[in-house]
């Protein structure tokens, strides 16, 4: 495992790793006050990468986060979902830009991941890109659906990976 500090304010020193948006503000009535990812503890978190690739923030007096949670939390400027799991688009836990994480109830997620697992790993490298994109998208289109129609709105449209 490895171990550091990090900064995740919004001038953040680490762009690779802690994208940073500048100038971007909500929309009248979008902001959710209190969501947990604005706590200013996260400011000063350090951080271990688990087994699988993934960065979780460690402040003292306050359970353990997973960065991508907590950066998909203060870009959008809300909690996630009750019910809600946060995916990265491309696979690679390591890629935190916000583009790149989607916000999916968690049974969704368990069978996009099921349906990803399936693709045939000797495909070329492009195929299997398309591929990956092309199950991605569908299953995106299912949580937005299950969204709808349950009124909640887990992230604004144009903020959304297209």
């Amino acid at each position: 495992m490895v171990y550091g500090m990090v900064g995740i304010h919004e001038n953040a020193a680490l762009p690779a790793l802690f994208p940073v948006r500048y100038g971007d503000e909500a929309l009248p009535g979008e902001v959710e006050v209190g969501f947990p990812g604005s706590d200013p503890c996260w400011n000063e978190a350090s951080y271990v990468v688990d087994d699988n690739g993934y960065l979780h923030l460690n402040v003292k007096g306050h359970p353990r986060r997973a960065l991508h949670q907590v950066l998909w939390e203060r870009f959008h400027r809300r909690s996630i979902p009750k019910g809600a799991a946060i995916h990265h688009v491309d696979g690679n836990p390591r890629n935190n830009s916000f583009g790149n994480l989607l916000c999916l109830p968690r049974a969704i997620h368990r069978e996009l991941h099921g349906e990803l697992n399936r693709l045939e790993p000797d495909l070329p490298p492009l195929l299997l890109e398309l591929e990956r994109h092309r199950i991605t998208e569908f299953y995106r289109r299912r949580a937005e659906h299950y969204w709808q129609e349950r009124g909640v709105r887990p992230a604004r449209e144009e903020e959304e990976c297209q």
